[in-house]
């Protein structure tokens, strides 16, 4: 792909005001957008190509010493399940989760739109994985 065409679909991707990553079968960030860099305070130096647990700071990333996707809980984790069936070809859909994420000694629950699409073939299966926080969204609708 020539640069003129990696740099409109960097534009395109930055453009999604969500946050968006593109993840590969073993969850691993290949990519991610500006929204993903600055709602999470990522860094490509740091994110990519590490497993999504461990850079998002999830609650059960260190249940054990292998890391994301390897505990108890992981098995049940809609976000690593929605990108494993985006990959083998179950239909996409948009599932609703809450997560928990640890950021020091601070526990931060986010309400979760997850969408998992497989993208076209390039080499590796790698899938787009879209989080929308709808935490104030749901807040708003709650309280009416």
């Amino acid at each position: 792909m020539d640069d003129d065409r990696i740099a409109y679909f960097r534009a395109l991707l930055n453009a999604i005001p969500a946050t968006i990553f593109v993840m590969d079968d073993d969850l691993k960030i290949r990519d991610f957008n500006d929204a993903a860099e600055n709602a999470f305070g990522l860094y490509p130096s740091t994110a990519l190509n590490r497993r999504g647990g461990e850079v998002l700071h999830c609650l059960h990333a260190t249940d054990v010493p292998e890391g994301c996707g390897r505990g108890p809980h992981c098995k049940d984790c809609v976000i690593r399940n929605s990108v494993t069936d985006s990959l083998s070809g179950r239909r996409v859909a948009r599932r609703r989760a809450k997560i928990t994420l640890v950021l020091g000694a601070d526990r931060r629950e986010l309400d979760l739109l997850i969408t998992a699409s497989p993208l076209p073939p390039s080499g590796e299966p790698l899938s787009l994985l879209i989080l929308e926080d709808i935490s104030e969204l749901k807040h708003v609708t709650s309280d009416e």
